[in-house]
């Protein structure tokens, strides 16, 4: 087991890992959560490379959102925000795969800055804990923050519990279409009302800048 960073200015739960020195305990928990899943639904979660974890971590385009256990301090949980200039660079950089075969949302994301969660995981010992909803939450905030208008989510229609989370976050299932396997098409909109209030907007913007 990787020995992690020091948590200094960690804030709550939850944190935006920016450092290359959690590179070892991000892709150990990646691994640890793809070897909880039964066999027939491992294709819920992508295996993802060592480079896909480095290029987040130095912020290139991304970012990477832990949330840590309260009582042990150690990760338990992330998922991956990646950022595109809008929907035909999300598509040409294999951000998304949906095939948009009537370009619905070409014409939607022309224009605007566009974001994509990925690989959403937390350990089984940390389930139901609302973990994975926090992460969806700070995911979305942030790409607020960097100005992205349009929040995407691709999810296996089989893997029930992840897309009814981001249904809980504002999310609406737009399409689907196989792939391999069934896909979902999940969507949401950003825009300054979609969080509670003033004073979550402000809570949450100190957390984005701690």
């Amino acid at each position: 087991m990787s020995v992690q960073p020091s948590l200094q200015e960690q804030n709550g739960y939850y944190k935006r890992l920016k450092s290359k020195a959690w590179l070892d305990v991000v892709e150990d928990l990646h691994i640890r959560i793809h070897s909880e899943i039964p066999q027939e639904h491992k294709h819920a979660l992508l295996p993802r490379t060592r480079s896909y974890f480095q290029e987040l971590l130095t912020g290139n385009n991304g970012a990477l959102w832990g949330v840590f256990d309260e009582e042990t301090n150690n990760l338990v949980g992330m998922c991956a925000v990646q950022l595109c200039p809008n929907w035909v660079a999300a598509k040409v950089a294999g951000r998304i795969t949906y095939p948009d075969l009537d370009g619905y949302f070409w014409r939607l994301c022309a224009e605007d800055r566009v974001a994509v969660i990925q690989s959403l995981g937390v350990l089984r010992s940390s389930h139901g804990k609302r973990m994975a909803q926090g992460l969806i939450q700070d995911a979305c905030l942030w790409a607020y923050s960097q100005q992205c208008t349009h929040v995407f989510a691709q999810i296996a229609q089989d893997n029930n519990c992840s897309w009814a989370k981001f249904v809980r976050q504002g999310f609406s299932i737009v399409a689907d279409w196989k792939a391999g396997h069934p896909r979902y098409m999940l969507y949401r909109e950003l825009s300054p009302h979609m969080f509670m209030g003033e004073t979550a907007m402000i809570t949450a913007n100190t957390r984005l800048h701690a």
